[in-house]
């Protein structure tokens, strides 16, 4: 349950990191579409990797009514669009700008016939950072920010905060031993810097992983593995595109490094 960012918490509580008791971790992530060979290795900067991540459902109710009498409704449609605008300017406006922060709504729903203003409207985003501190700021802005405008235009607003899962944190020294261990897998010149592969992530990424939930109790590290194989119009598509397609010969290379990196962890930690 990777995906939907539960999967790890839920390990954890039956027991993941006990018996035997974990004293570091390390995990590997497949990608397509960046320009590199299957095979090819690379590893993160050292500290938040990876975004922490939240979706927010923001409901908003009116009153529906005939779109020839706009004046007899209370229009969520204007309330929706107005608090989809003035997200945006959380991040543009109340975050210092060396700090990282997306606040993106994805879904926008709201009526069903041309001529009916409806009673709902629907807004479902998802809040991404680095820093924990700009992560509950804006979490509770976004509540704040939709509720103030929801009874700015008359409507009933509903925020709903879930999916928390925080940034992953790369252990420098679990990292440099494990990059060191797929050197003696694929070659020293296979294993590279993210920060070079601008679509690998470019040393930390905006998306989000739940092995953090891992790394907030171990020193951790993520690694990264190309595995590209062209669709079939010959081009190469990236993760969660609908035409991706992943090169399975980077599933032994994968696991030689998991089995090589925990035996040169082990000899280093005697």
């Amino acid at each position: 349950a990777e995906e939907t960012l539960i999967g790890a918490n839920a390990m954890i509580k039956e027991g993941l990191l006990e018996n035997p008791k974990v004293d570091a971790a390390m995990m590997i992530h497949v990608f397509a579409g960046i320009p590199a060979p299957t095979g090819v290795v690379f590893y993160l900067a050292e500290g938040p990797a990876s975004a922490s991540s939240d979706w927010f459902d923001i409901t908003i109710k009116g009153k529906g009514g005939h779109g020839a009498m706009p004046s007899m409704a209370i229009d969520p449609l204007i309330a929706m669009s107005n608090i989809h605008l003035a997200l945006q300017e959380i991040n543009s406006r109340e975050v210092n700008p060396d700090k990282f922060l997306v606040i993106t709504p994805c879904v926008l729903n709201g009526g069903t016939v041309g001529n009916v203003i409806p009673d709902e409207a629907f807004i479902q985003g998802t809040i991404r950072t680095f820093d924990n501190e700009v992560r509950e700021m804006a979490k509770k802005r976004v509540v704040e920010v939709a509720e103030a405008i929801g009874k700015a235009y008359r409507c009933e607003v509903d925020v709903k905060l879930y999916r928390g899962c925080p940034s992953l944190i790369n252990d420098k020294t679990v990292r440099d031993i494990c990059a060191e261990a797929a050197k003696e897998i694929v070659g020293p010149q296979a294993v590279v810097d993210a920060a070079l592969i601008p679509e690998a992530g470019g040393g930390r990424m905006g998306g989000s992983e739940d092995f953090a939930f891992v790394s907030e109790l171990v020193p951790s590290t993520m690694l990264g593995l190309a595995a590209n194989l062209p669709h079939a119009d010959g081009n190469s598509y990236g993760q969660h595109h609908p035409k991706v397609m992943f090169d399975e010969k980077a599933l032994p290379v994968g696991s030689a490094i998991y089995a090589n990196a925990a035996i040169k962890w082990l000899e280093k930690n005697k």
